[in-house]
């Protein structure tokens, strides 16, 4: 499956991807390497530990950079966005539990982010360290032509932020913040036919987020029911249809359709897809409570979306090169 590179609500942007990947078999170590133009390297390599148990190792760094006319220092500057440097290991498990298919990951990162200070100023850039472990458990309760997936999901999440410009107002410039977070989803297919198919996933998350920067603990609970529908008109052609409702604790009901196309001009290897949809993005928790910048006030934001692009995806003997764009 790919990971399609998306705009966000209010933008216009362009973006892609292109992976490379080497290994001799599924049995034995191989190692990925992918990069992107927005100066997004990363590096893993894989180590199958038995039949059962696989182990990856990942190192990533990524900065978003761009170049500006700064109006107070007269002069053209080039901005380092959102750097970020990050090590990770994976480890998964994959069994067959009652005739029913197991699969578990456990994932452990560290990651330093550097967050650059406001444009114009002499402002020193922040510094954000993250830490954190997710659980990730699925089961296939049921295979073939009607499948159905449960999941259960957690994670803990440790964030240290470091923050110059408050020392200016006589403020303590560290940051800490602990975050929860938990999901159970399920997603079971209710209709196949030849060239059309149908399913439907309910999901329930909920974060939890300690912070020095509010008065107190925040909470969201998020409940969602998704309703997909695929249908086959040619050998090259597809349309997905999907219709979301949410529930947000905090913001009440959402409903953000969408509608998708993939055209395959070689089967497996070079396809063009196009999406539109409807998005609901309820304001996070920064930008609601954070010191001084916060406005508990904030509405949630809505827009409509429209993405295309092309996915290219070759093998060459023991080694592959993928390339998205969109």
């Amino acid at each position: 499956s790919s990971s399609y590179v998306t705009t966000s609500s209010g933008t216009m942007a362009m973006g892609g991807v292109i992976a490379v990947n080497s290994e001799s078999k599924v049995s034995k170590p191989y190692v990925n390497y992918s990069f992107s133009n927005l100066y997004n390297h990363e590096v893993s390599a894989n180590f199958p530990l038995g039949k059962k148990l696989s182990l990856k190792l990942i190192t990533n760094q990524s900065s978003n950079e761009f170049e500006y006319y700064d109006p107070v220092f007269l002069e053209n500057r080039t901005r380092k966005n959102n750097s970020v440097s990050s090590t990770g290991l994976l480890l998964n498990y994959n069994d067959l539990i009652f005739g029913k298919r197991l699969s578990s990951t456990v994932w452990v990162q560290h990651a330093e982010r550097g967050i650059p200070g406001p444009i114009g100023t002499t402002v020193s850039e922040a510094t954000q360290t993250d830490e954190w472990i997710r659980l990730s458990n699925s089961i296939l309760l049921n295979s073939g032509k009607y499948p159905w997936k449960l999941q259960v999901n957690g994670a803990l999440e440790k964030l240290d932020y470091l923050d110059s410009t408050l020392v200016r107002f006589g403020d303590d410039p560290l940051s800490y913040s602990t975050i929860l977070r938990t999901q159970v989803r399920t997603t079971k297919r209710l209709l196949f036919l030849q060239k059309l198919w149908s399913d439907v996933t309910l999901e329930r998350a909920d974060l939890l987020v300690n912070t020095n920067n509010y008065e107190n603990s925040k909470r969201r609970g998020i409940s969602k029911f998704l309703l997909s529908s695929t249908l086959v008109v040619t050998e090259k052609l597809s349309f997905t249809q999907i219709n979301q409702l949410e529930h947000f604790s905090d913001f009440g009901f959402a409903f953000s359709p969408s509608l998708g196309m993939n055209y395959q001009f070689i089967k497996e290897k070079f396809w063009f897809y196009s999406t539109l949809s409807n998005a609901f993005s309820p304001p996070s928790f920064n930008d609601l409570y954070w010191p001084r910048l916060g406005n508990p006030d904030l509405k949630a934001q809505s827009a409509t979306k429209w993405e295309s692009g092309y996915h290219w995806n070759n093998t060459f003997g023991n080694h592959s090169i993928t390339h998205e764009s969109s």
